[in-house]
This record gives structure tokens, sequence and C-alpha cells, in this order.
């Protein structure tokens, strides 16, 4: 099961907000470049943001009639100077996302630079410096390779239930083909004991103890029906894709993932 938190899921296209092109550009100028410096230690926390968008779905089959605004909530982290990742159902239908730091209560606004339903990934950038250096500068987190089975795993977010950043640990327990439920594709996904819970979508799964602060996941659905499984998209489909070409009229690194997908 897939879901923001305080929202049923939903695979329909987003609204994008307006943007302006100069910052999409500097955004997709960000993917291309390979960060020198990542967040350790305390940092690591400064560079995960709780995410809440408000969203309106469409009826396409009354498209002529307003529909209800909804606010779900969901977690994201920097992966590239004023680059965060998130998982497309966070920010399916948006139209208002703002997102705030950890230990901060003031949101910024936030705008989609592209998102792929597919993979379930979405990017998102903030205008505001302030955002981006007060109180300390955010940095990327750095981003490793497929875990292998029984490594340990730290998965960090925003969950329901609190406003400050949630902690769980658990292992990995599979690394196979799984349904996507956002938009019911087939891909290479890992699984986990670790509790994913409403609000923790989008978040990072880190090494465990010793593993250096290196993100191998993005937290994206659990299975309702069970206890103690949950599922994260390898962080190879985002690396691999901020490496290949960056295309911000369509979906920047999603795409290219999407190919390596094939075995």
């Amino acid at each position: 099961m897939a879901v923001r938190s305080g929202a049923p899921h939903h695979a329909g296209a987003p609204r994008h907000g307006a943007i302006d092109e100069a910052l999409k550009r500097l955004a997709v100028e960000q993917l291309e470049a390979q960060p020198e410096v990542f967040a350790s230690g305390e940092g690591v926390l400064d560079s995960i943001v709780k995410i809440y968008c408000v969203y309106s779905r469409s009826d396409w089959l009354l498209p002529w009639q307003a529909h209800p605004k909804r606010e779900g909530t969901g977690t994201g982290f920097v992966i590239r100077d004023r680059l965060i990742l998130t998982n497309a159902h966070v920010v399916a239908d948006q139209t208002y996302i703002t997102v705030k730091r950890h230990g901060s209560g003031t949101k910024y606004r936030a705008d989609v630079v592209a998102v792929g339903h597919a993979v379930d990934l979405a990017l998102l950038t903030v205008s505001d410096d302030s955002f981006w250096v007060e109180p300390t500068p955010m940095l990327p987190l750095a981003m490793g390779d497929v875990p292998t089975l029984q490594e340990n795993v730290l998965v960090i977010g925003y969950p329901t239930g609190g406003d400050n950043t949630s902690v769980t640990s658990g292992v990995v327990s599979r690394v196979e083909v799984t349904q996507y439920v956002h938009a019911a594709s087939h891909l290479m996904a890992i699984q986990i004991d670790a509790a994913i819970n409403p609000g923790n979508s989008g978040g990072p799964a880190l090494r465990g103890a010793g593993g250096g602060n290196v993100v191998v996941g993005v937290a994206f659905q659990n299975l309702p029906s069970a206890d103690s499984i949950g599922y994260i998209i390898p962080i190879v489909r985002a690396r691999d894709g901020c490496r290949g070409r960056a295309d911000a009229a369509a979906t920047p690194g999603c795409k290219e993932a999407a190919r390596l997908q094939h075995l």
C-alpha cells in the first residue's frame, strides 16, 4: 500500500505549480553535478524534510465540477544542491506544496521539477534561499548501492502520529521485482522489516551502524495485510538517473533508471 499521510492512494497525473524557467534550468544543471561534500552525523537529519501537499483529484467523467482540496504529508531528502527527492505519489495531483526542515516550524513553498509515476519518484526545489542555509546549510545525502540480504537499514521520515523525525530500524529481507502500487508497474524493490507508515513515503533508508550515512533506498509502500513488511526503492534508480541525461521537459533521471531496470 503506497499512501501519503491523510490520503488514499491515487495514481493520477500531477498538476505542476508555476515555476520559474530559470529556476528549473538551474535545478536540472544540479542533477548533472557531482556533490563533493555530503551530510554526516547530525547533519543527516537537517537534510531530511517534511512535505505538505495540498491536492485536488480530477474526475475525468465530470471535469467541469469543482473538487475539494485535501492535504497529505510525506518525507523527502536532499540529493543535490537545491533538489529534494521524494515519491511521486506524495505530490500527485498537487496544487500547492510546502516543506519544512528538521526542528523548524517554518514552511517554505516548493515546486515540482520533475516526476516519474512509473518509478514513483519526484524531484522538488525551493526558490527561497533562506530555506537552504538557515540555520545551517543543507548538504546532500550520499547515495550508495543495493544493500545485501540481512543488512541493517535505518528508515528516517515523518510518519503520522507526531511532527518530529522518526527513526526505525530493520534488515533487508528480500530483493526482487515487486508491483509498485502507485502506477501498477513491476520493478525492482527491496523488502525490509522496518516500519513504514503513511508519512514515511519519500524518506531515505540508510545503511545501519557503521554504514557511513549512505542512502540505499527510498521508502514508498508497505503490505497492509502483513506485519513488518515494508518496501524501499533502490537508490541506484535515482543515482544512475542523475548520472544520465537530464530532461526537464519530461522526467529527469527516471527514464534512464527505468531502462537500466531491464535485466
